[in-house]
């Protein structure tokens, strides 16, 4: 036989009044439990706030155009139709969890796109800086908006590079010569 309270109430081993009293208690720690989940707390609504502030970039030095012996490949996985490189001697650290990098998109058909480019690990966003000429310069972009990092892209270089060799629990992780070390190596970080 069962021996659950509401049971044992039913068949008149506990009073009504006691069971009435242990539920009123349970739905209680219940809805306390639930609210606290529903609300912000003033840390939350202290990082939305800061979240919908503009963001204040330290000044982006564009580097020096990329050249083949110093490009390191990057693993983007199967389902990337693109192939992508890493300039080794682009990729910067800085002080705000920015971490930026040049990035040399090759297309099925060989055609490329270089582009400098920034992902935050603080908020997990990136936004391209400029954009490579064949000549060796840079067209900055249009935009200074950032984006969210998405593991639903296409090509899923921004959260590869975020979350397996740039980022982690929201700091850079590790100095510029130890993440393109751990892309050279195809060794991702471990959660």
């Amino acid at each position: 036989m069962n021996n659950s309270p509401l049971l044992r109430c039913l068949s008149g081993s506990l009073t009504s009044s006691r069971f009435l009293s242990a539920a009123a208690i349970a739905l209680t720690l219940l809805s306390v439990a639930v609210s606290s989940h529903a609300r912000y707390g003033p840390d939350d609504e202290a990082e939305a706030l800061e979240a919908l502030k503009p963001k204040v970039e330290e000044e982006v030095k564009l580097p020096a155009a990329p050249k083949p012996e110093n490009l390191v490949p990057v693993d983007t996985g199967p389902t990337s139709s693109y192939s992508f490189a890493i300039d080794a001697k682009s990729l910067t650290v800085s002080a705000d969890y920015v971490i930026r990098y040049t990035i040399i998109s090759t297309s099925p058909s060989g055609s490329q796109n270089v582009s400098h480019e920034g992902i935050d690990c603080k908020t997990n966003q990136f936004r391209r800086y400029a954009y490579g000429t064949k000549d060796g310069k840079w067209t900055p972009t249009r935009s200074d908006n950032w984006e969210r990092v998405s593991s639903l892209s296409r090509n899923q270089l921004h959260f590869t590079l975020g979350r397996l060799y740039f980022c982690q629990s929201g700091l850079s992780a590790g100095s510029a010569e130890v993440i393109i070390e751990r892309i050279r190596h195809n060794r991702p970080l471990s959660y």
